[in-house]
């Protein structure tokens, strides 16, 4: 077993054998560089419009040894010396810089460290999805609950907000009349994907989630609306398109909405 000792340096290793009548002494040598370690301190870096231009990012080592930056996202952005530079065309999106030092006679090399922030529109639409309560109901049929859509601002198309249900703990008899995007919604023998419409030039939709009841007293229960994709509608009509993904002119900051339904069954 070999102890380090906690110093830096070269340490060598010898290895000998005695030797016998038959064999005469042996002594081989093994040498390896002891070092110290250093580690990197690169603080987060704030999202960005595409059109800020190039920033400098610093990092530093612990061995006070200099700390380089790369991009490991350079269809995003790119580093040229210590100055991160927007890539203006198709540039919304995740930039990730790491930072690195090498090491020397001295130091190891420190662990990578990587920093991840958006590059995205300025003028994009922010779009959310709320959470929303409801009382389970007594029938006789299922309940219906409508959950709000919202966006930062008027936008010049209508849009297509594709979403589906997930279930947390409505597991119950009363369990929502989930839907994953792909039943016959409209039990018209034809499937299709579910979505909403917030029409052109308009800050607010709605969509609508059927709650099946029961006269179990029990937990509250909860389940999702998520938000898959939202694009602008093609011909006039939203059309799903399974290789289409959000529009760049739409940052989606809230994907999911939770639904809650309250017990209001009481005992006989």
């Amino acid at each position: 077993m070999v102890f380090l000792t906690g110093a830096a340096g070269e340490c060598t290793i010898r290895a000998t054998q005695a030797g016998s009548d038959f064999y005469a002494p042996a002594v081989a040598e093994q040498s390896f560089a002891v070092k110290d370690a250093q580690s990197i301190a690169f603080g987060a870096l704030k999202d960005r419009a595409n059109t800020a231009g190039s920033f400098e990012v610093t990092g530093t080592s612990s061995s006070g040894l200099p700390v380089a930056f790369s991009s490991t996202t350079p269809e995003i952005c790119f580093v040229e010396v210590s100055t991160v530079n927007m890539v203006f065309l198709n540039a919304n999106g995740t930039c990730t810089i790491e930072a690195t030092q090498d090491g020397d006679a001295t130091y190891l090399a420190a662990p990578a460290v990587e920093r991840s922030f958006e590059i995205t529109d300025p003028h994009a639409m922010v779009l959310g999805i709320g959470d929303t309560v409801m009382h389970e109901g007594s029938g006789p049929r299922a309940k219906t609950i409508a959950v709000d859509l919202g966006v930062s601002a008027p936008f010049a198309d209508a849009v297509c907000v594709w979403w589906r249900t997930a279930d947390v703990t409505a597991t119950g008899v009363d369990k929502l009349i989930t839907f994953d995007g792909t039943q016959d919604y409209m039990r018209m023998g034809v499937s299709k994907k579910k979505f909403a419409i917030i029409a052109a030039n308009k800050t607010i939709a709605k969509l609508s989630v059927k709650v099946n009841f029961d006269t179990a007293i029990e937990a509250d229960e909860t389940f999702q609306i998520v938000i898959d994709k939202v694009t602008t509608q093609t011909g006039g009509k939203c059309v799903w398109d399974a290789n289409a993904v959000t529009d760049s002119r739409i940052k989606v900051t809230r994907a999911a909405g939770t639904v809650t339904i309250l017990d209001d069954d009481t005992p006989e």
